[in-house]
């Protein structure tokens, strides 16, 4: 095997291995079963997730939880106590403890000081230039039941935005050995993480094409995974310049918290669809954000 296509597979092993906590953060598993999730060895995967990542298995984990606290407790009603058993603690005690440590001060004591209303990708509440400067007409809104997508992917860890979407992509272009185009593949930009909450060397954009069974097959050192389905309000847009994707998230946000619709805890992801023009800078793009 080359060291290229060895190095390709270790990088899908640690991607998967944070896939799979991600998923599994209220009850956090074992380093074992993470580890036959990843299909290596608890030691091998141990020091690959830290060479690439910068973190331990463990460190990662509890900032997870962590960050699904606070953005529970920024975003949410929920009690402290339920908070505590989603984000994997056994009670309110042990979660406050942790949290405390991590941030130097209570969940209840954080809320109070920094409870903000939605906005944009999730962010709080900025102001924003209104919506007219978008494109007419406004985003076409449906909510909709979706199915999972299969996807092979190329993931970058750094603050969302053009250059992690360009890097992302052409990473995956090098995976395929072939540009995908707008035309003929499902394109997709997945972002698991909060950008008020996260640090920005730790969000993960992943650069998706839909596949089937066979081209996963056909790919085996190219990461894969499965995007989740479920409801989504999905918010099909026209944008002239990467200026204008703020404009359209803040109005796909804004959308959801008028008609009380809540943020599932799952991905938010964006689907470029046929037109989509890279060097003018025009994106027909549908906005999925998931709702419970």
């Amino acid at each position: 095997m080359s060291q290229k296509r060895a190095d390709l597979r270790n990088r899908s092993r640690v991607f998967r291995a944070m896939n799979f906590i991600s998923r599994h953060i209220e009850t956090p598993p074992p380093l074992e079963t993470v580890a036959q999730e990843s299909a290596t060895s608890p030691y091998h995967l141990h020091r690959l997730f830290r060479q690439l990542t910068g973190e331990t298995l463990l460190t990662f984990t509890r900032r997870l939880q962590m960050e699904r606290a606070r953005k529970h407790l920024l975003f949410g009603k929920r009690s402290v106590t339920v908070i505590a058993i989603k984000c994997g603690f056994s009670s309110s005690q042990n979660f406050a403890k942790a949290f405390r440590q991590f941030y130097g001060e209570t969940p209840s004591a954080y809320r109070l000081r920094h409870h903000a209303p939605i906005s944009k990708n999730g962010n709080a509440s900025q102001d924003a230039a209104p919506y007219t400067a978008l494109t007419v007409p406004l985003p076409a809104v449906s909510v909709r039941e979706v199915p999972a997508r299969t996807v092979l992917y190329a993931r970058e860890l750094a603050a969302y935005g053009k250059d992690a979407c360009a890097r992302a992509y052409a990473a995956l272009c090098t995976q395929l050995g072939f540009k995908p185009d707008f035309a003929s593949h499902q394109v997709v930009a997945l972002y698991w993480d909060h950008p008020l909450i996260t640090d920005a060397v730790h969000c993960r954009t992943d650069l998706c094409i839909e596949v089937d069974e066979r081209l996963v097959k056909a790919h085996p050192s190219c990461p894969s995974q499965q995007v989740p389905g479920g409801r989504y309000a999905v918010f099909d847009c026209e944008i002239h310049g990467q200026e204008q994707f703020a404009f359209a998230w803040q109005y796909a946000v804004d959308w959801l918290q008028e008609r009380q619709h809540k943020l599932a805890d799952q991905p938010a992801y964006e689907l470029y669809q046929a037109g989509t023009e890279l060097d003018s800078e025009y994106y027909r793009v549908a906005i999925y954000l998931p709702i419970r």
